[in-house]
């Protein structure tokens, strides 16, 4: 059986990381000399994100989510703190609202050549999702201000919504960790902790 802790309507590829689970076991039990691009193929046909639950780590990824370039993991240095609003957002409405208005794109481009360079403080800057234009949770603005006050380096909205995350340094001053992890609570009552993982699904 698969427990699973990744919330639903969050956008954080809960359905698909189950379906990658599901097929990784298949192949270990059924083709265990199956080639991982193989595996990635089958999975495009399931949904469009599982290809990359397969891969993990840091991609970008194009056409519709299938296509996947490897780009540098964030480094251990770094971890990531995740709320999820208590609002949830189905993402068949988020697509149909997204292609209803005309949306400010990010700097791709740009942030994959800061990826590659390891220019942390860069691809920060220029990381944007064009989802919170369109299906942002109550009072994200607000906690993104505040979290980036007391020294996240990043917040904003994990995919087509609702949770967030913040990026901060490991080694941060306790009260500043604090006031990240009471600014993100503003939008729930829970908040994770998280390190970065280079790596996809796996049988353990």
């Amino acid at each position: 059986c698969i427990t699973k802790r990744i919330p639903s309507q969050a956008g954080l590829g809960g359905g698909s990381a189950d379906a990658a689970a599901v097929l990784t076991a298949l192949r270990v039990l059924f083709a265990p000399n199956m080639p991982n691009s193989q595996l990635r193929q089958i999975g495009a046909q399931v949904g469009a994100d599982v290809p990359f639950c397969l891969t993990g780590g840091c991609c970008l990824a194009q056409g519709v989510g299938e296509r996947l370039t490897p780009l540098p993991c964030l480094p251990a240095a770094f971890s990531v703190a995740l709320v999820k609003p208590r609002q949830g957002v189905r993402t068949e409405g988020a697509y149909a609202a997204l292609d209803a208005v005309a949306l400010a794109h990010p700097q791709t481009a740009l942030a994959v050549e800061a990826a590659r360079a390891g220019d942390w403080p860069t691809l920060f800057s220029l990381c944007a999702n064009v989802f919170e234009q369109v299906s942002a949770p109550p009072g994200l603005a607000r906690a993104k201000t505040e979290a980036r006050r007391a020294g996240a380096l990043l917040t904003q909205m994990t995919g087509s919504g609702s949770a967030v995350f913040g990026v901060l340094r490991v080694n941060l001053r306790q009260p500043q960790q604090d006031a990240i992890v009471a600014a993100l609570r503003a939008l729930d009552s829970r908040v994770l902790l998280c390190k970065p993982v280079n790596r996809g699904v796996e049988i353990i």
